[in-house]
């Protein structure tokens, strides 16, 4: 994406008493003259505007103020652009961000795509119009179209706002159908039942912001899909993919809707929509994709929801309580996303229809080794504070002394596994618990779900292509087949004390390295702990041997009792770290996962301890 570009004012003017800023614009008022007497600048050189059009505007500024004698100025233009993606983004006047920051009574509307003629005759019903009108004069100050068409629709708002004119003149205009500008009066006669106010403030408007951020990414993963596939299953133990499109937003609306005074509108679906399962001792669903609603149905539904919740949202004053519940609805909605994504993973490539070139780094060629760990205290969980979010089992903190003991330095790779495969791992009886035998036999496994068995030997199943397996980059397995290998080589898996003890220090790579396939070990040297362990944060989640329980001090989250409290059940073992898919504010050394031990699908590896 285009951003910007560099001023063009190597002109010569260090020979001359025109100034630029500190940015390298020239310097001029708001008639486009420098400080020097008969000396203007326009276009890109003065920082006012680039491209076509906008330098042609300065030069009508200069020329009418020149030789019309009007009194023509950069401040009687009203800020319009466009920003060329698919869909294109147009935007005109102040945006909702600037509104709250002032005291201005401001009105919001807002129509979605869908009610574009021209949109549903194209099959293009993406996106959506967001207006705000002023309380007292009624005249526009902002629009945004986000929508195929947009830079072109919103063009008949900016006229009326440079003719000074209230919104009524465009409301009562009769549009040509089908056409995109088509649901713009709608939109108009729809704005009383919102006013923005100041009651939103800094800390929720970004709440507010990561939410709306939230649901574009689910958007793309699901617009990965082709629509035949979206009443697939594509891992036993879960559900549908059209639960999803509904779950994600049912779960928003359960959870802010009484808060926020909304009553409902379809019971049927916040029922349906509202929880995912974990079948556990191989019960699993049996439901049909005629049991589900029509996928348009179940669109409307979501559409409906986000409508009715970011309305309310809009003007509602912030609270300790609902900053919470803004959270939850947040980490809740991408740890989703990162569930789609291990799911879609193992849909078939047809199924997907965007082909991202692949994005393995460069191989490192590290030799594994083993870290000493000095006996001492390990600091598990969060400190209950006001202001610190955090799921109900992250609490109370706590502090346990650890033995000393030895741990890899780096996950346990792809060769490291291999070795264990060609020694006949997956056959030899002893290495398996009861239980895990008994799946791994049922379930013919022989070989991490991830691999993909060929004559020439394993590759790997990437998420849209099948690729060589990297030798480097760490296995994701099952708990089962991760304890599997820690006996065969005569290690076992880190408890979760032993994990933070020995990830002190540890910091995350950031959201600039986000990949579909795992990542060669070796390469986070500056993220590494204090004691010279890598990858810990966002290169893989990583099994322990702590079955997932509370901790001293636990309290069940109110808004959301399910979350953590029924999984204390001794199937289900704590994963930390995150993965190459992990959303940046979960990679936190407290938070906790947790899955049960036949569980294959998940983005997680493993290191191994000796004590």
């Amino acid at each position: 994406m285009a951003t910007g570009r560099l001023p063009k004012t190597d002109l010569g003017l260090e020979n001359t008493d025109v100034k630029c800023d500190s940015r390298g614009f020239i310097e001029v008022r708001d008639q486009l003259p420098t400080p020097v007497s008969g000396t203007w600048a326009i276009g890109d050189c003065n920082g006012k505007g680039a491209f076509t059009r906008t330098p042609y505007n300065h030069f009508e500024i200069v020329m009418e103020n020149l030789l019309e004698h009007e009194n023509y100025r950069l401040s009687g233009r009203i800020s319009a652009y466009a920003v060329c993606t698919d869909p294109p983004l147009a935007r005109i006047g102040i945006t909702e961000t600037e509104v709250r920051t002032t005291d201005r009574p401001v009105l919001f509307g807002h129509e979605r795509n869908e009610a574009s003629g021209a949109g549903k005759d194209k099959g293009e019903t993406q996106g959506f119009m967001k207006i705000l009108i002023d309380a007292k004069s009624k005249e526009i100050s902002g629009c945004a179209i986000l929508g195929t068409g947009g830079d072109e629709a919103i063009h008949c708002i900016l006229d009326v706002m440079n003719a000074n004119k209230p919104c009524a003149t465009l409301q009562r205009a009769v549009h040509i159908h089908p056409t995109l500008s088509e649901p713009i009066p709608t939109m108009l006669g729809n704005f009383e039942t919102s006013m923005l106010t100041q009651t939103v403030s800094e800390a929720q408007l970004s709440l507010l912001q990561r939410l709306t951020d939230s649901r574009a990414e689910t958007d793309q993963l699901f617009s990965i899909l082709a629509p035949n596939v979206l009443y697939s299953r594509p891992i036993p133990e879960r559900h549908r993919v059209v639960f999803y499109v509904g779950h994600l937003e049912a779960f928003d609306w359960n959870l802010l809707r009484k808060h926020l005074g909304i009553d409902p509108f379809n019971p049927s679906y916040d029922r349906l929509f509202a929880f995912g399962i974990d079948p556990v001792d191989g019960n699993l669903p049996s439901d049909q994709p005629s049991d589900w609603p029509v996928m348009p149905d179940v669109e409307a539904y979501r559409n409906r929801v986000r409508d009715l919740l970011d309305s309310a949202l809009a003007s509602t004053t912030e609270t300790n309580e609902l900053t919470q519940l803004l959270n939850i609805t947040i980490e809740h909605r991408l740890m989703h996303a990162e569930t789609l994504e291990y799911m879609f993973h193992q849909l078939p490539y047809d199924s997907k229809q965007s082909t991202p070139t692949a994005t393995m780094m460069a191989a490192q060629g590290v030799e594994p080794e083993m870290v000493e760990i000095p006996a001492g205290a390990a600091i598990l969980g969060l400190p209950r504070k006001p202001d610190l979010f955090g799921w109900d089992n992250e609490f109370e903190s706590h502090t346990v002394t650890v033995p000393g003991f030895q741990i890899d330095k780096y996950k346990v790779t792809n060769a490291q596994f291999q070795k264990f495969v060609d020694d006949n791992g997956y056959q030899r009886r002893e290495l398996w618990s009861d239980a895990d035998w008994e799946w791994k036999t049922k379930a013919k496994i022989s070989h991490p779900v991830f691999w993909v068995h060929t004559a020439a030997g394993f590759r790997y199943r990437g998420m849209f292509c099948e690729t060589h397996l990297s030798m480097h980059a760490p296995v994701y397995t099952s708990y089962a087949e991760a304890c599997a290998y820690s006996r065969w080589a005569g290690k076992q898996l880190p408890t979760e004390a032993q994990w933070i003890r020995s990830a002190q220090g540890a910091q995350p790579p950031g959201q600039a390295r986000i990949l579909w396939d795992p990542p060669p070990v070796g390469l986070d040297k500056e993220f590494a702990s204090d004691y010279g362990v890598e990858g810990l944060l966002g290169t893989g989640w990583e099994w322990t041997s702590t079955p997932f329980a509370a901790f001293p001090g636990f309290r069940i989250t109110p808004a959301y009792p399910g979350y953590s409290a029924p999984f204390f059940d001794g199937r289900h073992f704590v994963m930390k770290g995150g993965s190459t898919r992990t959303a940046a504010s979960m990679l936190r050394i407290s938070f906790r996962n947790w899955f049960q031990p036949h569980y294959q699908y998940v983005y997680a590896g493993f290191r191994c301890v000796t004590r």
